[in-house]
């Protein structure tokens, strides 16, 4: 009798979970239609290892943020698990360092590659080379030039190849060189009303803007190789010198910080710069060339060779409206992951709902706990969401969600995807 009974719930539940699925599905396609957009979803049991939900699956759509995934996925496979910040060389009584595109050198206090410099007695050059891509990705916004997330990609990044302006009792800027920079005068300053600290285009000339106390804004600087031995310089109280790119001779890496500090800060809050110089990194690696599309074509074709359909992938970051891929080939990266690293370590790496990151005020949790550890995409228009779900029974579910070319504001479609997970979670 009570075999008979635990099968007839078995059965019932299954049936119940079903037919939530199936009206989830039924309502993506409806909203679709009264919101003229174009959507698409994909959900699947890992537990049971079986796919639960696809509408619009195969269809291509633009992923924004949720492309830094699949460069997780690729610098997780590639890179070792330190960081290498510099490579250096001793020649005498000189130090020649050259720049490895880490993104996180002088962003600490405590920085290692500072320390290191400052432990050299003599005299230090850096190396006149530069990666062999463009400062800009492909397909990204001209007029973003001034904003925080779209630092210029480099060889030798120093705090994060932005300027940032911190409002105290008086204004602190970092760098500190570039105090003589700023201005008051000229467009977009307070005279015209314009709020936000801003860069001309061409020339590293600064405005602050309106900046009220306790606030800090941001603004890239238009980078170089002279501009890097001079901030390097200031930062260890030494001068460093630019030298020709000539050395024959093998260079030492310096290896600093763990990648996995990078990954987490890339995924948790979106990081765009960290996910650029990423992948410039893992295109040294694997074809000897700090480019972004040296890393994408070895991914694409050894490392996701598989995917079910194959992505338009243009850059790290996802600020390119050229890179296209579908809600499957996310699932699909979503099931990979989840099969070779450690489950606890692949959520870790992940924003929580209602707690950390991209999802601190979104999918909450009922009682406070977690349920979705998810990366977020967003563009104008566009909103995606992929990642896991833990449901109300323990299983955990894979998910791509993706709305592309929709009017209105992003909120909608958050409170929209938040009643699907939380109806998938207590159903599943």
């Amino acid at each position: 009798m009570g075999i008979r009974t635990g099968f007839v719930l078995l059965l019932f539940a299954t049936f119940l979970s079903c037919s939530v699925n199936s009206k989830l599905q039924k309502e993506l396609v409806s909203d679709q239609k009264d919101r003229n957009d174009l959507r698409g979803m994909v959900v699947y049991d890992l537990t049971r290892d079986r796919e639960l939900l696809n509408y619009n699956g195969n269809k291509y759509f633009i992923p924004a943020s949720t492309v830094k995934l699949f460069t997780f996925y690729t610098a997780y496979s590639i890179l070792p698990d330190s960081v290498l910040s510099l490579e250096y060389l001793e020649r005498g009584d000189s130090l020649v360092i050259r720049g490895a595109g880490d993104p996180s050198v002088l962003l600490d206090e405590e920085d290692r590659v500072v320390e290191f410099l400052r432990s050299w007695d003599e005299k230090i050059f850096l190396v006149d080379s530069s990666i062999e891509d463009s400062k800009y990705g492909p397909g990204w916004s001209w007029d973003d030039y001034e904003s925080s997330y779209m630092p210029e990609r480099s060889l030798m990044p120093l705090y994060g190849n932005l300027l940032t302006l911190v409002s105290e009792d008086s204004l602190r800027v970092i760098p500190e060189f570039f105090r003589e920079s700023l201005t008051v005068e000229g467009p977009g300053t307070e005279l015209s009303g314009r709020k936000n600290s801003y860069r001309d285009m061409n020339r590293n000339r600064f405005y602050p803007g309106n900046i009220e106390r306790g606030e800090q804004k941001s603004v890239p600087f238009i980078t170089s190789n002279q501009l890097s031995a001079d901030l390097l310089g200031e930062a260890i109280g030494k001068k460093v010198t630019l030298v020709p790119d000539d050395f024959e001779a093998d260079f030492r890496n310096l290896l600093t910080r763990p990648y996995d500090s990078l990954y987490i800060q890339m995924l948790v809050e979106s990081d765009n710069f960290i996910a650029e110089q990423l992948m410039l990194q893992v295109g040294s690696k694997v074809q000897n060339e700090y480019r972004v599309k040296s890393a994408i074509d070895y991914a694409l074709d050894s490392l996701v060779n598989d995917v079910p359909q194959r992505p338009r992938w243009v850059d790290g970051s996802g600020l390119s409206r050229y890179n296209l891929f579908t809600p499957e080939s996310m699932v699909y990266l979503l099931k990979k992951m989840h099969h070779e690293i450690p489950v606890n370590q692949l959520l870790g790496y992940l924003a929580q709902g209602g707690v950390s990151g991209t999802l601190e005020s979104h999918f909450k949790g009922p009682f406070g706990e977690p349920y979705v550890f998810a990366k977020s995409g967003s563009l104008s228009n566009n909103y995606c969401l992929s990642g896991y779900l833990k449901t109300k029974k323990g299983r955990l579910l894979a998910f791509s969600f993706m709305d592309n070319h929709y009017q209105g504001a992003s909120s909608e479609r958050k409170k929209e995807l938040e009643n699907y997970l939380l109806r998938l979670r207590e159903a599943n």
